[in-house]
């Protein structure tokens, strides 16, 4: 639909799923709502583009795992008479063991620091922080790596926008491998994943790297939701890798990224 509105024909391969429709997060960020009605806080999201929250009664999107805890940590709110005001919100991460650490972030105060989690993939064991951003730990990854393997025909690889440095780790961990990623917290972890390997682990924003895009090597490359910087755009429609391969969390920044690359 995306590709449509701007006149760009794509015709895509079939979908892959490991057909799990629900339940299937492994990190929730919840608001706090104060419910009048009832008196007591209550989980929320916020409504997109707006500061308004929309109280939740129950949601299929996390692990249970997650939902419990929620239920608890709010449940012990209401015991000692909290003020959902005092909160900014709720965050909750779950590996694939049923670990289920929580912090709450309290308006004008510093966030609390989690202790690390950890979780395998395709053998490799990762370490990664509760408070980043970290999808790729998930059991349907497994399939992405797969499809992603099938594609990388050098030795020379490029993963930006790395995080922990899981996804090219259990691609390529063998290979030449390089790891670019702009967060601390998220370069620390990256630095344990790879202790054990040869790959070069980069701080640094990843269009601020791009003497490394070179037509020999494959390009992995998994934005934020924002999607690519367009002096990466440019430098990678300049180089031409042999393989770009682009994760999207965001269909209509894949699309704009897709179109200025095509264009």
């Amino acid at each position: 639909m995306f590709f449509s509105q701007q006149h760009v024909s794509v015709r895509p391969n079939n979908t892959k799923t490991d057909g799990k429709d629900f339940y299937y997060r492994n990190k929730m960020e919840y608001s706090l709502y104060w419910d009048n009605d009832d008196n007591k806080i209550c989980p929320a999201f916020h409504e997109r583009g707006t500061h308004r929250k929309v109280l939740i009664k129950k949601c299929s999107i996390e692990r249970p795992e997650i939902w419990a805890k929620a239920s608890e940590v709010i449940a012990q709110l209401n015991a000692e008479h909290a003020e959902a005001r005092t909160y900014q919100s709720l965050l909750i991460r779950c590996n694939q063991q049923g670990e289920v650490p929580s912090a709450l972030f309290e308006n004008g105060k510093s966030h609390p620091i989690m202790n690390s989690l950890k979780d395998q993939l395709n053998g490799y064991e990762y370490t990664y922080s509760p408070n980043g951003f970290s999808k790729s730990i998930c059991p349907y990854m497994k399939l992405v790596l797969k499809e992603i393997s099938q594609h990388i025909g050098t030795n020379k690889v490029l993963d930006l926008y790395a995080g922990v440095g899981s996804i090219g780790l259990s691609v390529v961990r063998n290979l030449e491998l390089t790891l670019v990623e702009i967060n601390g917290a998220a370069f620390a972890e990256m630095k344990k994943n790879t202790e054990d390997t040869n790959a070069k682990c980069i701080l640094a924003k990843s269009e601020d790297v791009t003497d490394y895009i070179a037509p020999d090597c494959a390009v992995i490359i998994d934005p934020p939701r924002a999607g690519c910087d367009q002096k990466l755009i440019q430098k990678l429609n300049e180089i031409t890798p042999q393989t770009i391969v682009y994760l999207s969390r965001n269909p209509i920044t894949l699309t704009t990224t897709t179109i200025t690359a095509y264009t």
